[in-house]
């Protein structure tokens, strides 16, 4: 599975930012067994996503039109899309989804499965969502 190790400092700036929004911030995780009711529940009626790049992006097909997506790098060593962003791409066209991707300064090694977002980063990306959820 992929993560972001700063995840739990990314979500600190969220919440400070939008700490005069009735905001729910849901950490998703999911499972050995897929199960498509919850994805198609709590992607449904997310506002905003925030994920690493990997499979899991597949249950954007649950979310509404008009929501917005950031993609996190999980392993992109030249800052080059991988073959998969292909397909996350037409997928969000298809569904009138606002796809994004964010970049890192410096990407981790190939094959490695996490994002590291250091402060300039996490407040650019900061920034980003807030953009992108009360335009």
């Amino acid at each position: 599975k992929r993560h972001v190790v700063s995840e739990s400092k990314l979500l600190d700036l969220l919440k400070i930012k939008w700490k005069h929004h009735q905001i729910e911030f849901l950490l998703w995780r999911g499972g050995v067994a897929p199960d498509i009711e919850r994805a198609a529940r709590d992607w449904g009626r997310a506002a905003l996503i925030i994920a690493p790049h990997g499979a899991g992006i597949a249950n954007i097909i649950h979310c509404a039109p008009g929501t917005p997506i950031i993609v996190l790098p999980a392993a992109d060593c030249t800052g080059a899309p991988s073959a998969s962003d292909e397909y996350f791409i037409h997928t969000a066209r298809a569904l009138d989804l606002r796809l994004h991707f964010a970049h890192l300064d410096k990407p981790p090694p190939m094959f490695f499965n996490f994002s590291l977002f250091h402060s300039q980063e996490l407040e650019s990306l900061v920034t980003l969502a807030d953009t992108l959820l009360f335009p």
